[in-house]
């Protein structure tokens, strides 16, 4: 697992590392967000930067009263954390990306 500390906001967070550290929500999101990248509804970058939500558990469009500049560094660290989610990937020839799957030690 990925630990995240927010200490602004006295928090910790834990992001599965690859597939077999997810409980069954996060499963079945990433699934969900695979599927719609490899339909190309989404892009690679919007599928990881999706996951971050579904992984962290955080609602989208909760923040709606941060002004501009408050907004823009929410964006750049889901952003960041996304790079999180390249774990989940084996990345291919052809630009292409396969799920790694590591379900050792998960019932």
């Amino acid at each position: 697992m990925h630990e995240i500390d927010i200490p602004e906001r006295k928090k910790r967070l834990y992001m599965p590392q690859h597939l077999g550290e997810c409980d069954n929500d996060q499963f079945a999101h990433m699934a969900f967000l695979f599927f719609q990248y490899q339909n190309k509804q989404i892009t690679y970058e919007q599928m990881r930067y999706n996951a971050v939500y579904k992984l962290l558990n955080l609602e989208v469009g909760k923040n709606t009263k941060l002004n501009t500049l408050d907004r823009d560094n929410m964006n750049t660290n889901i952003y960041q954390l996304s790079v999180l989610v390249d774990s989940f990937f084996e990345h291919l020839e052809d630009d292409k990306i396969q799920l790694r799957q590591e379900f050792r030690g998960n019932p």
